[in-house]
């Protein structure tokens, strides 16, 4: 349950979808804060077998049937009960699945919740509020692609132990670190890739209108493109294996892009009648369309021309790409033309009785539609009527307007419509095409997206190099942690900002001291401390430079803090609870390649008891768990004074203090001394 908890901390579910074993559970539900919040729901029984619903993944039957050889029977019924529970809640909608995968505790470094929200890595409290001013993730974020900042945030969550992994990501940030130029391009180019895999998702589900969707793939997938070749310039200029690897894999769909671009208009076209040169006519399109006349072709576009004050239709696909659909246009601009020339001989019928009268097309009138709005002087309505009106074809007449419709007109209009029809059908039919061979394409548009958000925030992690002065780390096999000036990444962007530097600090924690106990003065930086060498650990663990003159890590497998004072008032937890569940929660779980951040245990009690408290948990990390640990205490002395009068060996213990500088503003600088 623990690990559980975690989990849902990392992953943020909106749902969770559990066994009916559970449903009589419901107090080891509620001890979970992260599911208290969520409303309980009586999900009705699915009979679910395997062949159900393995079609809905994007690959074929042999490879899926490969896939699923792995997994348990509780996680392959696991994943056909989600499937089945999507397809209950959103029946309409064809999914577009990538096959499953394992997720093994063993491959990333493991934090809970506590952990994650005391280093404040994705969100920290303020005034009440969740904020990411003053997190980890927003100190460090140079990512320029949405999903490559989703990336990021997974990758804070949840960093890795594979070394090979890490090295790998940091080559690459080398790489782009090398030319400031390149580097530029590349972040550039970034900016130009909007959010594809958001628009495919979306494209799957039906949500919203395809033709904007498939025009954000079509786009994105163009300057894909673009950016592997300006990959491919730094390969040719910088000769590097690893990145003519991943060249090559870097395969993006350019053919469906250009098959999108040739097809979608890249903003919505209005239709609109060819310019004719009598200026009588022009003048007479100005009035209709509500604007001045600006187009010179058959079409105008929506983007460029903004006062178009009556578009007539809206089209999305290219006249040209396919014949029928060349033919209706050329038929509706024949129509088109021949309204124009019957509304102008309308106009200069009317004018011999008012010259001044105003002669438009109207799409609706009251009850009336399609018809010609006739605007004269006061008076002036009936003469007119009298004088255009042969077969009863004045629908309706006032004062100073008449609404107008002849038959010739009625006919055009009808035959208009019958056209735009077809037209609407042809796009229709045509979109839904394209729409299937984009869908169809979903794991190479996915596969070259997620290559792309590796691109992006290695890239980003050597633009935070090169401002911050951050230094590649060093993966050691041993259980070391030897940080050589080490700062805090996220304090000393705060001093920056007040035009003050951040004082730094060694750390040297290995088999020959893995422990040490740091007392001092209050404000006297000691959390600062702490919290500054678990930050560095996972910027390493996620592939980024961290704040230091040089950093030698042994991979660390699990990070414990017990960081602040607090009661969980929900859990009915005082915060003398709370502070004993973390320091037990680190004695039953600290790994010999655990790093453990321990802040004064036992202040949620009397001096006396807090100090047994403390020098038990020191013992039993330095002879049980024999991780790594920073110990922060007021009782400095005192435990040194217990250490000895016990006999307990203390070789891989150090002793240290802190110092506060001189200014008062250095107070949260850290000096230690022996």
């Amino acid at each position: 349950m623990a690990d559980l908890a975690s989990d849902l901390n990392r992953v943020s579910p909106s749902e969770v979808i559990l066994s009916k074993e559970y449903q009589d559970k419901s107090e080891v539900i509620d001890w979970i804060s992260e599911m208290a919040n969520l409303r309980k729901y009586f999900v009705r029984y699915h009979k679910i077998t395997y062949g159900d619903y393995k079609v809905q993944l994007k690959s074929n039957l042999q490879t899926i049937r490969k896939k699923l050889e792995d997994f348990t029977v509780r996680e392959e019924s696991a994943m056909n009960m989600v499937l089945s529970y999507i397809n209950v809640n959103l029946p309409d909608r064809p999914l577009s699945l990538d096959l499953p995968q394992q997720y093994f505790s063993s491959k990333y470094l493991h934090m809970d919740s506590r952990t994650r929200d005391a280093l404040e890595l994705t969100e920290r409290l303020s005034s009440g509020l969740n904020s990411t001013v003053g997190t980890l993730l927003n100190t460090i974020k140079q990512t320029v692609t949405p999903s490559g900042t989703r990336l990021l945030t997974q990758w804070l969550k949840l960093p890795i132990l594979d070394t090979e992994e890490l090295k790998n990501r940091q080559s690459f940030t080398q790489h782009f670190g090398r030319s400031l130029t390149y580097l530029m391009r590349i972040r550039h180019q970034l900016t130009r890739l909007g959010d594809p895999i958001r628009s495919l998702q979306k494209l799957a589900l039906k949500a919203g209108p395809s033709v904007s969707h498939l025009l954000a793939i079509g786009e994105a997938l163009a300057e894909q493109e673009k950016l592997k070749a300006i990959l491919v310039e730094l390969q040719n200029e910088h000769g590097s294996k690893q990145l003519q690897d991943f060249i090559d894999d870097f395969q993006v769909p350019i053919d469906i892009s250009n098959e999108i671009l040739d097809t979608l208009y890249t903003d919505p076209v209005l239709a609109n009648a060819r310019e004719l040169v009598d200026e009588g006519v022009a003048y007479l399109l100005s009035d209709l369309l509500g604007s001045s006349l600006t187009a010179i072709g058959d079409y105008k576009n929506e983007a460029t021309d903004k006062e178009q004050a009556s578009p007539i239709f809206v089209f999305n696909v290219k006249r040209d790409h396919d014949p029928k659909l060349s033919k209706l246009h050329d038929s509706l601009e024949k129509i088109q033309r021949e309204e124009l020339e019957l509304l102008q001989g309308v106009r200069e019928n009317v004018a011999v009785i008012d010259p001044k009268a105003i002669v438009t097309k109207k799409d609706q009138v009251g009850r009336y539609f399609d018809v010609i709005h006739i605007s004269c002087r006061l008076k002036m309505s009936a003469d007119i009527a009298n004088h255009i009106d042969k077969n009863g074809e004045v629908r309706e007449r006032k004062k100073t307007t008449l609404i107008y419709k002849p038959t010739q007109w009625s006919r055009l209009q009808e035959l208009r419509n019958t056209i735009v029809h077809k037209i609407e059908e042809l796009e229709k039919a045509i979109i839904e095409n394209l729409k299937a061979a984009v869908l169809g394409k979903t794991l190479s548009i996915r596969k070259v997206n997620r290559m792309a958000d590796f691109i992006d925030i290695t890239s980003s992690f050597a633009v935070l190099a090169r401002d911050n002065n951050l230094v590649c780390p060093n993966f050691v096999k041993s259980n070391y942690l030897n940080i050589l000036e080490g700062r805090h990444p996220v304090v000393e962007v705060g001093l920056k900002t007040n035009g003050e530097m951040f004082t730094p600090n060694d750390t040297k924690l290995g088999p020959d001291g893995n422990l040490w106990v740091i007392s001092g003065p209050n404000m006297g930086g000691k959390s600062t401390f702490l919290r500054q060498n678990a930050l560095i650990v996972i910027m390493a663990q996620i592939g980024c430079f961290v704040p230091a003159a040089k950093a030698n890590i042994g991979i660390v497998d699990r990070i414990f803090t017990r960081i602040g004072a607090s009661d969980d008032i929900f859990s009915d937890l005082s915060t003398f609870m709370v502070e004993m569940i973390e320091t037990s929660n680190i004695l039953s779980n600290a790994t010999s390649r655990s790093l453990a951040i321990v802040d004064e245990i036992g202040r949620g009690t009397s001096g006396r008891e807090g100090l047994a408290i403390s020098y038990a948990a020191l013992v039993s990390l330095l002879q049980t768990n024999k991780c790594r640990t920073l110990f922060a205490t007021h009782f400095g002395a005192e435990l040194k004074k217990l250490l000895d009068t016990d006999k307990v060996s203390q070789s891989n213990v150090r002793f240290y203090r802190t110092k506060s500088l001189a200014l008062a503003s250095d107070l949260m600088r850290l000096k230690l001394q022996n």
